[in-house]
């Protein structure tokens, strides 16, 4: 488990049984089912049913998921999106679906959760919250590391009803982890870290400790826990994808990623044979 091995490259894109995979790749000509922006992608995905596939890269946010489709990364470590006017991504529909990116805004807030499902993604470093609840929100945050950003975690404004939150670590924020204006009916967090202000509803198995990282200051960070406080502590019918307790943070729940991701790549050239040895970290 969680150990370096080398391996040729080897690019996997999900197929599905319904709707149309459609890939964002920015180092890819447009045409067929590749864009070079998210914001394209979804323009052309049908209402519902399709899948966005994005390769690693920065992209632009500052776009509104409105129809009932999944938009997947390539994992945080590779995929950021970020915007330097306000929300980066908004989510307006109940059966869309967002993982494996990482999400920053300069100017606002990461996501503004209004319904759909907000899921193994790390949302870092944005100016003011993480993510945003508006009062009539039935989004649900999932195995999220919500971290280092400017004021709260995850905000739910005043009256906030309907949303959840469930094994995600909001923790090393400008304030509160997870924090509700007033007078809340339904925004419950269960088996998540970090502290709780206002009228968040505080369900059960949650705690307010260091997860300790195994490195948060690298480039990338690696977000694997290992100790008591994260690891093996997620929602008990909730498992990881090797058959254990979901841990709290990224790399828990059934959406966890358990693709490898590349350390170092060597190129060496040979005649007209090209040679390419890359270095993988596995997840699991």
């Amino acid at each position: 488990m969680k150990t370096l091995a080398s391996i040729f490259v080897l690019l996997l894109v999900p197929t599905f049984l319904f709707g149309t995979t459609r890939i964002v790749d920015r180092n890819h000509p447009v045409g067929g089912v590749y864009y070079n922006g998210i914001a394209d992608a979804i323009l052309a995905s049908a209402s519902s049913g399709d899948t966005i596939v994005v390769f690693p890269g920065f992209y632009d946010g500052a776009f509104t998921v409105s129809k009932a489709i999944v938009i997947m990364g390539s994992g945080y470590e590779t995929t950021i999106i970020s915007s330097n006017s306000g929300t980066t991504i908004t989510l307006n529909n109940a059966n869309a679906k967002v993982m494996w990116f990482d999400i920053t805004s300069n100017a606002g807030v990461g996501v503004t959760l209004n319904q759909g499902l907000l899921t193994n993604c790390l949302i870092r470093g944005c100016a003011t919250y993480g993510v945003q609840i508006p009062t009539s929100s039935s989004g649900i945050v999932m195995n999220c590391c919500v971290l280092q950003n400017g004021s709260y975690g995850i905000h739910g404004a005043a009256g906030t009803s309907g949303a959840s939150v469930v094994n995600t670590i909001s923790y090393f924020n400008g304030s509160t982890g997870f924090f509700v204006d007033c007078c809340a009916t339904g925004f419950l967090i269960n088996y998540c870290d970090g502290s709780t202000g206002g009228y968040v509803w505080v369900g059960a198995g949650n705690k307010n400790c260091d997860p300790l990282f195994t490195n948060l200051n690298s480039h990338p960070a690696d977000l694997h826990v290992s100790t008591a406080c994260a690891a093996d502590a997620g929602k008990p019918d909730l498992y990881d994808p090797d058959g254990s307790r979901s841990d709290m943070g990224y790399f828990g729940g059934t959406d966890c990623p358990v693709f490898p991701i590349v350390k170092v790549m060597n190129m060496s050239v040979n005649g007209s044979t090209v040679t390419i040895d890359v270095t993988g970290k596995a997840n699991y």
